[in-house]
C-alpha cells in the first residue's frame, strides 16, 4: 500500500528542466520591452516558481502594467519556441510509470498557462501517466499555487488531505500545499536550492525523480 493516493506535480524543474526556455523568452521580453537585466543564471531562476507577473515586479522592479507587457511577450515566444526547450530529467518516466503500476492518481499542478501544458504534456509523451493537468486562464488574477492544488482536489473530490503530496522544487510549491494541509516533497534537482527547500514545509527532500517515486510508495 502506498503512503500517498494522489502525488501532484510541479512541472518547470520537477519534471522537467525549462532553463533554456524559461531564460530565453525573458531574455526575449525585457530587450523588446527594451529593459536591460541581469541574465545570470542566479538571476533569472528566481522567475522559475512564481507567476510571471510577480517574479517580474518582486525581482527587476518593473510595475504591474510593464509587468504584464513582459509577460505576454514571453508567451509570445514560449508559445512558439520555448514550450518545447524542455528535457525530462533522468528517471522521470520510470518513476512516473512506477507510482501509475502501484495505483497513484498523478496531476500536474503549474502556474503554467492550461494550454501550454496541454500541449507540453503529450509531445513529452507524459499523458499515458498523469490523470489530470491544472494550469491557468492566460489572464487569470489568483495564480497561486494554493490556488491551483484546491482546484485538483475538487475534480478528484479529495477530503481526506493526508492522501495526497505535493512534489515540488520551490518554496511556493511547499508553501502552497501546507496551506491546504498537505504534505510536500521538495526536489534538490531543480531550481530551489536546498536552503529553501530546507526552510520550507516538507516531509521529504530527494535528489532525485526515482527517490520521489521510492517515498511516495513507501
Amino acid at each position: 500500500m502506498c503512503r500517498y493516493k494522489y502525488a501532484f506535480y510541479d512541472m518547470d524543474g520537477t519534471i522537467g528542466n525549462t532553463q533554456e526556455g524559461i531564460f530565453k523568452c525573458t531574455e526575449y521580453a525585457f530587450e523588446k520591452l527594451g529593459v536591460k537585466i541581469d541574465n545570470s543564471y542566479e538571476s533569472l531562476r528566481r522567475v522559475v516558481g512564481p507567476p510571471l507577473v510577480h517574479a517580474y515586479m518582486e525581482y527587476f522592479g518593473l510595475s504591474e502594467a510593464d509587468a504584464e507587457k513582459a509577460r505576454d511577450l514571453y508567451r509570445e515566444r514560449y508559445s512558439v519556441t520555448g514550450i518545447y526547450e524542455m528535457k525530462l530529467y533522468d528517471g522521470m518516466e520510470k518513476s512516473l510509470k512506477s507510482l501509475k503500476d502501484a495505483g497513484v492518481k498523478l496531476a500536474v499542478v503549474s502556474a503554467k498557462p492550461q494550454e501550454f501544458i496541454d500541449r507540453i504534456v503529450p509531445h513529452f509523451g507524459l499523458d499515458k501517466y498523469f490523470d489530470l493537468t491544472v494550469g491557468v486562464t492566460m489572464h487569470e488574477k489568483d495564480t497561486s499555487k494554493a490556488h491551483l492544488i484546491r482546484r485538483a482536489l475538487e475534480h478528484f473530490g479529495i477530503t481526506d488531505m493526508s492522501e495526497v503530496v505535493m512534489v515540488g522544487d520551490r518554496m511556493y510549491d511547499l508553501d502552497g500545499a501546507a496551506e491546504l494541509g498537505i504534505d510536500g516533497i521538495g526536489v534538490s534537482y531543480g531550481f530551489g536550492d536546498i536552503e529553501e527547500l530546507k526552510n520550507s514545509p516538507h516531509v521529504f527532500i530527494a535528489d532525485s525523480p526515482g527517490a520521489v517515486a521510492k517515498f511516495i510508495k513507501s
